[in-house]
């Protein structure tokens, strides 16, 4: 191996750089962490490490273990130290899994977008597409050590102030109807033939307001869940919509926090890809009827993004009508989407946007 050497930073070439190796870059540049780097040749066991231990001194170099449950529906990493021994039985049972083995080199790529023997994009944890089905895991002896390391092409070392500084984290929030499907209770309106029904949040701001007005007009009406099911059942996403969220999912953090209900978004959210997303709950009588409806906290939207504020998020909020303007106005970076011209004219603060294009570029811009 050759003389290894400390170098700050990213490299000033990176065309001979990996695009996983990149990322890595850009994730600790965007997060404003500074690290040092040693390029050294691929090392297949922790007994080629030895050198590259010693040059990053006091750093320790540790292992990677992607790990999955016998079932092979959830998937572990375990970082640990170099020369401690992995002992499945022990892992499993500390968090409480079932049997532990190796993951298929198939899903190293699919979830962590490397091959096996490779330092573990350990950035993609926070802001890939699959962590609901991750867990990660740390040996507790690993964190006594003052910095971690791996085995690649490249090994970082990050400072120790960095473990000890509140890192912020960004996190997309956005609307669901009028921003990603249509208005759900405008569809129903046209289906049903009253056309009351068309007044959504973008006419009336007060929310609990316009839900008991709803409600009213379904029971004169002698509807229920089910007739508005069915109409949903025939919404599509707005075109666009889905590859917009699929390429805004793909770079960071993305929930979708509405003020409709679980019972109208399923569908609509497996149309979308399944995001995340917080809403509220009807109250349905045995014979169908719609008698009520539970909001999942007061000022949802919101109160939803202060919640995440509070613990180490930044956000950058998106929608269309009056329900959307708290959580707009609260977040590091807001925009008006789809919105109509009354509220963009009494918002002239607030930037504002019709395409998807133009939404996804103003995020990029804010995160870096």
């Amino acid at each position: 191996m050759n003389q290894l050497q400390m170098q700050k930073g990213r490299p000033k070439n990176g065309t001979e750089r990996t695009d996983t190796e990149l990322r890595v870059y850009d994730f600790l540049d965007r997060l404003g962490i500074e690290y040092e780097r040693i390029d050294h040749e691929a090392v297949e066991t922790m007994e080629d490490c030895i050198e590259i231990d010693q040059a990053l001194a006091p750093a320790v170099v540790c292992k990677n273990l992607f790990l999955t449950n016998s079932k092979e529906d959830h998937y572990y990493l375990l970082m640990m130290l170099g020369d401690k021994k992995f002992r499945s039985s022990e892992v499993a049972g500390q968090i409480g899994s079932t049997r532990l083995s190796f993951a298929s080199a198939e899903r190293m790529k699919e979830y962590l977008d490397i091959r096996p023997g490779s330092v573990s994009d350990r950035a993609r944890l926070c802001c890939g597409s699959y962590w609901k089905s991750w867990g990660f895991v740390i040996y507790s002896d690993l964190k006594k050590k003052r910095h971690m390391s791996g085995t690649q092409t490249v090994s970082v070392k990050i400072p120790e102030t960095c473990a000890e500084m509140r890192m912020k984290m960004d996190i997309v929030c956005l609307d669901l109807e009028g921003v990603l499907v249509p208005e759900i209770w405008i569809a129903f309106a046209e289906a049903s033939g009253i056309p009351e029904l068309k007044r959504t949040t973008r006419d009336e701001p007060d929310y609990d307001k316009l839900m008991t007005w709803r409600l009213g007009i379904l029971k004169e009406h002698g509807l229920g869940l089910k007739e508005i099911q069915d109409t949903i059942a025939t919404i599509d996403p707005i075109p666009g919509a889905k590859e917009f969220l699929d390429e805004l999912r793909s770079i960071t953090q993305v929930i979708i926090i509405s003020d409709t209900f679980t019972q109208f978004a399923s569908p609509l959210m497996k149309k979308l890809g399944w995001p995340t997303i917080f809403c509220n709950s009807l109250e349905v009588a045995p014979d169908g009827e719609i008698t009520g409806f539970k909001m999942r906290c007061e000022k949802s939207k919101y109160t939803t993004v202060k919640a995440l504020q509070s613990i180490g998020y930044d956000t950058i909020a998106s929608g269309d009508s009056h329900n959307d303007l708290g959580m707009i106005e609260a977040s590091k970076a807001g925009f008006l989407f789809k919105s109509t011209d009354q509220i963009k004219a009494d918002h002239p603060e607030l930037p504002a946007y019709e395409t998807y294009d133009e939404l996804l570029a103003a995020i990029k811009k804010v995160l870096g």
